[in-house]
């Protein structure tokens, strides 16, 4: 056998499987109702599957739930190691009466691949509640982890031989070709993270679709989705099209939408920035907004020239590395956002574009209490505060408001010490000369691209080198998700799919939903989440909490799929609202 069992406690539950098939023993297995009983037929892996050996060429074939049931245990009690094992699924599979736990925990990450063949997989429930999952092994030491899905967590091994080694997108788990239907995720662990088809994922995922799916979560727990089809994705995992160009995006547009003036004399010392994934960008106190009713040319900065040392640096435009920009083409060429563009060209008569005036120049010594993932953190005030979840390059734009003197604005950059105090604060002033060689003038917009560490938060504020000279703040953006290169994983084609004609489409083949649903927070008491993709009074994706506290919201800006159920709750979530919420 090729399998490695690394564990005293799996060659134990093996000889009691031994033990158990000579004396002819029947088991149930786990399962919500005890009258479903799987055999247990033998000491060799190849049994718990209906045939195979887990080679590529000749992987395990699943198509009983007692298989997928097997799948799981065997995977998260380690008996895979760092193999990469092959199963595919042979037909639609029913799992009702049974419940799993989340396949791969972070002891024991799915490192295999799994080929659905487009088979559906339906009536399951997912839990890391080990007082639900009743099995024949004591699972005091099993340890299911927090990250709760479908699949818990998909990784790539380390290279024994140099443990040093980059990531391996060739050894990394995969799951593609597959749909999951009335799928319940329930999670008690606290600072859990979950997603429909998987908690965590750095590996490879495609052509997966989720139709009437809940989560149920614990009250008094603390957990967390990005993007509810996956809890989070991993350093080294890129996702292709919707919801990745909105999944750790940093969009900071005040002409999209601008709750109104921060000042000095309001209560409210900071906004958070919906159009943002939540709780990582924020305006804070003071912050005045204008409006230009014919703002003049527009520049892309292809090239600056950088000064100063320690933590000031200076960045300049070379007196020939700017581009004017005259038309969308040549905005999207160079990475401009269209609905930016079309704000600056139809910008006349009552058709404004809005700029930001940020009042003062930030220090550490004056801050604001902000939540951030379950806690809350202090930041600058007098701008515009920004974590980003992944390295990329922002897009910055501001336009010249002070032509008697060089314009100026600051990105600051910081980390911080283990006890929360700002630390290693370093400003990088962006120049904007109006003088000399530049043509550069009184309302022109200047669009910057500027690269950021995901280790790092940023902060847009008043230089300190020309505090007397602002500019205003018209736009940032930061698109992606982890990051572009040769040594990564790739997701696409994961989404909401509903069936037509009783037959669920293939993902790859549809137009994506370009839903971001995400939530993060503590229950106030137990209770569900629900989504599904119908036509119930027009096709959306309908989500809804039943949990009081608890909002799922959806991030990605402009998308018009998805929509927040308010009646027709039995219509739109058939079963879950009726009968599993009355029958847990």
């Amino acid at each position: 056998m090729r399998l490695i069992f690394l564990r005293k406690n799996i060659l134990l539950y093996l000889l009691v499987f031994t033990v158990l098939l000579i004396s002819s023993t029947v088991y149930a297995w786990f399962v919500k109702d005890s009258s479903i009983e799987l055999y247990a037929t033998g000491t060799s892996i190849v049994n718990y599957f209906a045939r195979g050996t887990g080679e590529e060429n000749d992987p395990y074939i699943i198509n009983d739930k007692k298989h997928l049931y097997h799948l799981a245990w065997l995977q998260n009690l380690g008996y895979f190691g760092n193999e990469k094992i092959y199963f595919e699924i042979e037909n639609d599979i029913n799992m009702e009466g049974m419940a799993l736990p989340p396949i791969g925990t972070e002891e024991h990450p799915f490192y295999g691949t799994l080929n659905g063949n487009y088979h559906v997989i339906s009536n399951l429930f997912i839990s890391n509640n080990k007082n639900e999952l009743i099995t024949n092994f004591n699972l005091q030491n099993v340890n299911l982890g927090s990250k709760v899905g479908f699949f818990g967590k998909i990784d790539a091994p380390s290279n024994p031989e140099n443990p040093n080694a980059p990531y391996n997108p060739a050894w990394a788990g995969e799951a593609k070709n597959f749909y999951l239907e009335n799928v319940n995720v329930t999670n008690i662990v606290n600072n859990s993270v979950i997603g429909i088809v998987a908690g965590h994922n750095n590996g490879h995922l495609s052509d997966i679709g989720v139709s009437n799916n809940s989560l149920k979560l614990t009250g008094g727990i603390y957990s967390q989705s990005d993007y509810v089809l996956i809890g989070e994705l991993g350093p080294n995992t890129y996702w292709e099209g919707m919801p990745s160009d909105g999944g750790s995006k940093i969009l900071i547009d005040p002409n999209d939408s601008w709750g109104g003036d921060l000042r000095s004399t309001s209560s409210q010392k900071y906004r958070m920035i919906e159009s943002s994934i939540l709780e990582h960008a924020y305006y804070t106190s003071v912050i005045t907004s204008d409006t230009a009713s014919n703002p003049k040319d527009f520049y892309f900065i292809n090239q600056v020239t950088q000064s100063g040392s320690g933590n000031q640096f200076t960045l300049t435009p070379t007196t020939t590395g700017y581009t004017k920009i005259n038309n969308v083409n040549e905005a999207t060429a160079k990475g401009i956002s269209e609905t930016f563009w079309y704000y600056y060209q139809n910008a006349s008569g009552n058709q404004k574009i809005r700029f930001l005036r940020l009042g003062g120049t930030p220090t550490i010594n004056s801050t604001v209490l902000v939540p951030f993932e379950g806690t809350n953190i202090s930041i600058p005030q007098n701008g515009i505060w920004f974590k980003p979840k992944s390295n990329g390059t922002t897009g910055i734009s501001f336009m010249i408001t002070n032509k008697s003197n060089n314009s100026a604005m600051s990105i600051y950059q910081f980390t911080r010490q283990p006890d929360g105090t700002i630390n290693s604060w370093t400003e990088y002033s962006f120049i904007f000369p109006v003088t000399g060689q530049y043509p550069f003038k009184n309302y022109d917009i200047l669009y910057f691209t500027f690269e950021v560490d995901s280790n790092y938060e940023y902060f847009v504020g008043l230089s300190q080198n020309s505090p007397n000279a602002d500019a205003g703040f018209v736009y940032l953006v930061l698109h992606g998700v982890g990051y572009s290169g040769s040594d990564i994983s790739i997701v696409q084609n994961v989404d909401y799919v509903m069936r037509q004609n009783g037959v669920f489409p293939r993902v790859s083949e549809s137009t994506l939903n370009n839903a971001l649903l995400t939530f993060k927070g503590t229950a106030s008491s137990t209770g569900y989440l629900y989504f599904n993709k119908t036509n119930y009074s027009g096709t959306y994706v309908y989500y809804y909490s039943a949990i009081n506290g608890l909002e799922i919201r959806d991030l990605a800006a402009g998308t018009k799929d998805a929509k927040l159920a308010t009646t027709g709750l039995n219509t739109i979530f058939p079963d879950w609202m009726s009968n599993y919420q009355n029958n847990p």
